[in-house]
């Protein structure tokens, strides 16, 4: 077995060793394109209400997701707890973005496993999840365009959507 002491040590230099990391590649890759010019000469045109607005946002949105899939996993049969459904939709949506695009089913799936859901179920939750976000963001779309001033513009976006799909 492992020491736990070096356990514990490995832990504490991913928790903040790996964001350091990842902070420092962000702000050299800005750099090396040569957007760090651009992005410090509107600095201060920022409007910091609208931009702690949309994350707040981002944050409701992401728990909201959170709580379709619990809602989801209650009509299947299986009810989790808020926090466990939380945490494990949360946990697994980090891993998204590793390539493949996969991972964050099967981490969903597995860790859902250790509260008892079977995996076909738990694949079904994130199929009808997946549906639900669907939907609702066609609706939310729909709702936007009697907000849009010129439906010409809408006519041309799906137009270049069209090409680019083909």
């Amino acid at each position: 077995m492992c020491n736990p002491a070096l356990k514990k040590i490995g832990k504490r230099v991913l928790q903040i060793g790996l964001p350091i990391v990842i902070i420092a590649f962000f702000l050299y890759k800005i750099r090396d394109w040569g957007n760090w010019q651009q992005l410090v000469a509107s600095f201060h045109q920022w409007n910091y209400w609208l931009l702690a607005l949309s994350f707040l946002g981002f944050i409701l949105q992401e728990m909201s997701y959170g709580l379709i899939w619990q809602a989801v996993l209650r009509r299947l049969g299986h009810a989790l707890p808020l926090r466990v459904c939380l945490r494990i939709y949360l946990a697994s949506e980090f891993v998204r973005y590793i390539p493949g695009n996969v991972w964050h089913v099967l981490t969903r799936i597995l860790w859902v496993g250790k509260y008892g859901v079977p995996r076909p179920i738990a694949f079904a939750s994130m199929t009808v999840e997946l549906i639900t976000k669907l939907a609702a963001g066609a609706l939310i779309f729909a709702v936007s365009l009697l907000f849009w001033g010129n439906l010409g513009t809408v006519s041309s976006l799906f137009q270049s959507s069209f090409i680019i799909v083909l």
